[in-house]
């Protein structure tokens, strides 16, 4: 059941990425849904589900929209598996823990995909990824994971109910 909760996620993100957060830009940026999405079921769910759950989103996101494949996966499988140490030791009613590591994890991901893409011979502005691009993205992926994670709190939270 959780599996198939987790790719129907994936596939609504990915059609809500295509559909709706792409026609809403501020300053030309949109926000990074695949992200956020990762950073919460990896809070969730813990560093195995979130990294396998990384590497799925991310090959779907490669296919779907960059010309090559792997660099999303394997960010996000870092996210998700660094993300994932959240589970044991920060409680789930707090936001501002999903709020931390998804500004957190923009700044890696924004990082990482520009040495990549440095790397692979591209002319990749430095300056103005940082500057622009990191700063209203981290903005929406916040709002995006407040969100989020009460959507998802509330279907992989299961309530205790003791009876003596």
């Amino acid at each position: 059941m959780n599996i198939l909760i987790l790719l129907l996620s994936a596939v609504i993100n990915l059609i809500l990425q295509i559909t709706l957060f792409n026609n809403i830009t501020l300053f030309g940026v949109v926000p990074n849904s695949a992200l956020v999405l990762v950073v919460v079921i990896s809070i969730l769910k813990g560093r195995f589900v979130g990294s396998i759950f990384g590497v799925f989103i991310g090959l779907l996101t490669d296919i779907l929209f960059s010309t090559t494949i792997g660099i999303n996966a394997l960010i996000y499988f870092l996210i998700g598996y660094f993300c994932g140490f959240a589970k044991d030791n920060f409680t789930r009613d707090n936001i501002f823990t999903p709020i931390l590591f998804t500004g957190i994890a923009t700044i890696f991901y924004n990082s990482m995909y520009a040495v990549i893409i440095y790397f692979l011979t591209a002319n990749v502005n430095f300056s103005f990824a940082i500057r622009n691009i990191l700063s209203f993205e981290i903005v929406y992926n916040i709002f995006l994971v407040i969100i989020y994670y009460k959507i998802f709190n509330k279907i992989f939270t299961r309530p205790k109910i003791k009876f003596n």
